[in-house]
């Protein structure tokens, strides 16, 4: 059937069943939201010679990383960031939506998955450097089962109430150079106890 589409829900909530009319209605709807997305134009990126362009900003990118940072990379962590990053430049990251079967009425989110392409590896390390700062904030739950075992030590002597919370379309909201900013600084005032991370800051 041509008017279907089969998805994956959000939160793995199984697969579903849509109208492609519906889809293509709710992709609509959030491109036009100009807040959060812009035209960039009509560039082909599929086009070889922007690809071969693309490639050598990344590698001239990496290499300037390595010149001024010469004691933050290991050798394998250098092997990691430039693996093949010539031959993912052919994988675009495609723009689709999950319908999440939790809201009433169903909604979707966006998203732009950064699987195997030439940024996915830079991703990956930095996200894994990041990640060494959550230990000076225990406030920072790693995920559910470290707050259902942090409750379970808990010796209550009267009631209390759990109080959550949940913020509509929480990365798009984030301002990005507020964000740098506040790594930053984060960063300089933790960079005695994680060198590594100077190169981000």
């Amino acid at each position: 059937n041509n008017s279907l589409l089969i998805k994956a829900s959000d939160k793995i909530m199984g697969l579903t069943i849509i109208p492609i009319n519906w889809y293509n209605e709710q992709i609509t709807n959030h491109l036009q939201d100009e807040q959060t997305y812009n035209i960039l134009g009509t560039t082909d990126f599929y086009n070889l010679s922007i690809k071969e362009s693309m490639s050598l900003k990344f590698d001239s990118m990496i290499n300037s990383l390595y010149d001024n940072y010469p004691n933050s990379f290991t050798n394998q962590e250098k092997t990691f960031l430039t693996n093949e990053s010539a031959s993912k430049l052919n994988n675009i990251p495609q723009f689709h939506l999950l319908p999440k079967l939790h809201k009433t009425p169903i909604k979707t989110r966006p998203i732009v998955p950064n699987i195997n392409t030439i940024c996915t590896n830079l991703s990956i390390y930095v996200s894994d450097k990041l990640q060494t700062l959550n230990k000076y904030f225990k406030w920072v739950l790693k995920d559910t089962n470290i707050l259902i075992d942090h409750l379970n030590k808990m010796h209550l002597t009267q009631p209390y109430s759990i109080i959550t919370a949940d913020v509509t379309a929480l990365y798009t909201n984030i301002p990005i150079e507020t964000s740098i900013n506040n790594l930053r600084q984060l960063i300089n005032k933790y960079k005695s106890h994680s060198p590594n991370l100077q190169f981000i800051g």
